[in-house]
């Protein structure tokens, strides 16, 4: 089967190609932007907002999938609107008018639900109501998806995916965020961050990487799926527990006001679709994945998050 992976050296992208990899049963072609290098391996280095150099790559190339890892967390309002929702816009109308059996598989985000009233887990069937510019710049692009996907035929999965955690992770996030301060911090360690009051729901990457095994294997489409472990955990005990993963004293230092009563931030997803469609009989616990994190942060070289 031919793969085409955008966004390939990123997070999740570089673990979703790695599981892919496995067996050697598919063939991996990384879309690339044509500004950046060294994307690992034969690719297509191209201008990925441009609809007639992605509709000519995908005729080309003739995948069976693309999946879609691409994205952007922090940034200004345009940086966000451009990488997170013009992108995948620009992909998915090529898919359509260059190779439309093409199956996409795009990663969208928790962040396009917002917050759970009453912390009650979300549905995937759940209205989507996103808090920030991060997730009204994921929902607007998975609402375009949707238009496609009903009016023009897109074959489109879509895994609002939740906090991923894996031995290696992102810096733009609270895991990496903490690992990267802790590894610079001088003995004894003490690492200021912000509020760590929120309750969020954390899956092992690893998991979602067997998910997209799955959808790829079984020819699925017109699937939204929560990523989820269906527990949702303090911010604050995730790093507390990471913390502990050192064998030494770490002073973790909250900078902010505490929320007001009846504010706390939660976002929790049902994992039942999740769990059916990615065959595992259980989520990771989180705990086993916060050790190897811990363990891959601190064998970084100098200079590496």
């Amino acid at each position: 089967m031919k793969i085409v992976i955008v966004g390939s050296t990123g997070f999740l992208g570089s673990a979703i190609r790695a599981g892919l990899a496995e067996g050697g049963e598919h063939t991996i072609v990384p879309f690339s932007r044509a500004e950046r290098s060294g994307s690992g391996g034969a690719g297509r280095c191209l201008d990925l907002l441009s609809p007639p150099a992605v509709a000519e790559a995908l005729a080309e190339v003739r995948p069976d999938v693309v999946i879609n890892a691409a994205g952007r967390v922090p940034g200004t309002p345009a940086e966000l609107y451009r990488d997170n929702a013009a992108l995948t816009a620009t992909l998915a109308e090529a898919i359509v008018a260059a190779s439309p059996a093409t199956r996409l598989v795009q990663l969208g985000s928790a962040a396009e639900y917002g917050r759970s009233p009453g912390g009650a887990p979300f549905r995937e069937e759940d209205r989507c109501s996103p808090a920030g510019l991060y997730g009204f710049s994921k929902q607007v692009a998975a609402d375009h998806l949707f238009h496609l996907a009903r009016t023009r035929g897109l074959r489109l999965n879509h895994l609002r995916v939740f906090n991923p955690l894996g031995a290696i992770n992102s810096p733009h996030q609270i895991v990496g965020a903490f690992l990267a301060r802790a590894r610079a911090a001088a003995a004894p360690k003490t690492v200021e961050m912000g509020r760590l009051d929120a309750v969020r729901d954390f899956v092992a990457v690893h998991d979602l990487v067997t998910l997209v095994r799955r959808l790829v294997a079984a020819d699925l489409s017109q699937v939204v799926v929560n990523v989820c472990s269906g527990q949702g955990r303090s911010v604050r005990e995730v790093i507390a527990l990471l913390a502990a993963q050192s064998g030494e004293p770490i002073r973790v230092v909250e900078r902010g006001p505490e929320p007001p009563p009846g504010t706390l931030d939660t976002a929790v997803g049902d994992p039942t679709r999740f769990l059916e469609l990615s065959g595992l009989a259980a989520p990771t616990p989180v705990d086993a994945v916060l050790a190897s994190a811990w363990q891959q942060a601190m064998a970084q070289p100098d200079g590496l998050p």
